[in-house]
């Protein structure tokens, strides 16, 4: 299992567990590997060149949706992988608890005030978490500096030790800092307050925080992933052992834990939340002019989000489990 990001994460967190319970379903011993970088996309690289056996597996998190326009890929999400989704997890914005911002507002006013001042954290440009920012707040038209960080865990440090003013991250990531009172959490992208226990502070919405800037839920998922040409069989036989998995109270105690949600999907709905999320991620980013971005998403084939449902799915589409 060679996992995107660095040891302690959110993604690390969800890949290891699954792996406990896996191992005692299969039979097999799993090998996790962490291999952080380029968003990414060293480690989906790494297994997309080995052979289609079975034996590797890639540990991600968000289908690996913007490696293509950010020039870092050719492999297309719903067409060369096939995902399983496991667990969701929700971005939020933190502080130090002894930070002068004491609002999302706060924050907002003062990067208007001096643009590219406010230093972010993020697990990378072009991550979830960057990407929930650019969603969110980038109707205020604030500008920020975002540091990349080689995971969220890292990212959370950073603010913890104040070498930026602002961590963007998922909830899970700053859990433990937010019961010890080390941190403050702004605001959470979700449609509803979260109540998280052993938090004493309110998790508000993004939408309370900061009046007159409105966004939906944004799940960030956790997955796995095979080369899509592994036998079909082999496929099959991960999505049933994934399915108990995902159910196992073990798994469920490691993700209430750390605040973040059991999802699964496979098959020809993961497939299509992947190619959703793709078309989301890549509009995004080059509609904000996002730097590193080198690829017109029209230019690769991604629909809008917008004509989405008309393109589902698309011309030739063939869900490769049976």
């Amino acid at each position: 299992m060679i996992v995107q990001y660095g040891a302690g994460g959110g993604v690390d967190t969800v890949i290891r567990a699954a792996c406990g319970v896996l191992e005692r379903i299969l039979g097999s011993r799993f090998v996790v590997i962490n291999m952080p970088g380029a968003v990414g996309s060293l480690a989906s690289a790494e297994v997309f060149r080995r052979p289609a056996d079975g034996y590797t597996l890639l540990g991600a998190g968000d289908y690996s949706k913007s490696h293509r326009v950010l020039g870092l890929s050719t492999t297309v999400p719903w067409k060369d992988w096939q995902y399983y989704k496991l667990a969701g997890s929700i971005p939020a914005w933190s502080v130090r608890y002894d930070s002068p911002y004491k609002t999302i507002a706060d924050v907002v006013e003062d990067a208007l005030a001096r643009p590219g001042k406010v230093r972010v954290s993020t697990s990378g440009i072009g991550g979830a978490w960057h990407e929930a920012t650019l969603i969110g707040l980038g109707p205020t038209g604030a500008e920020f500096t975002y540091v990349p960080y080689s995971g969220g865990a890292e990212a959370a440090l950073a603010g913890l030790r104040g070498d930026v003013e602002v961590i963007a991250s998922g909830v899970h990531e700053v859990v433990q800092f937010l019961r010890a009172d080390q941190l403050r959490t702004l605001a959470v992208f979700s449609q509803r307050p979260i109540e998280v226990p052993g938090v004493r502070q309110p998790l508000r919405t993004l939408a309370e925080s900061l009046p007159g800037v409105a966004v939906g839920g944004l799940d960030y998922p956790m997955v796995l992933g095979f080369k899509r040409d592994v036998d079909p069989s082999i496929l099959k036989k991960l999505e049933v052992a994934l399915q108990d998995a995902v159910a196992d109270p073990d798994f469920t105690r490691v993700l209430h834990e750390r605040v973040i949600f059991p999802d699964f999907l496979s098959g020809a709905e993961a497939d299509r939340e992947a190619a959703y999320y793709e078309s989301l991620t890549a509009w995004t980013f080059w509609e904000h002019q996002l730097p590193g971005v080198r690829v017109d998403p029209s230019a690769l084939g991604i629909p809008r989000p917008e004509n989405f449902e008309q393109w589902w799915p698309p011309t030739g589409y063939r869900p490769a489990i049976p």
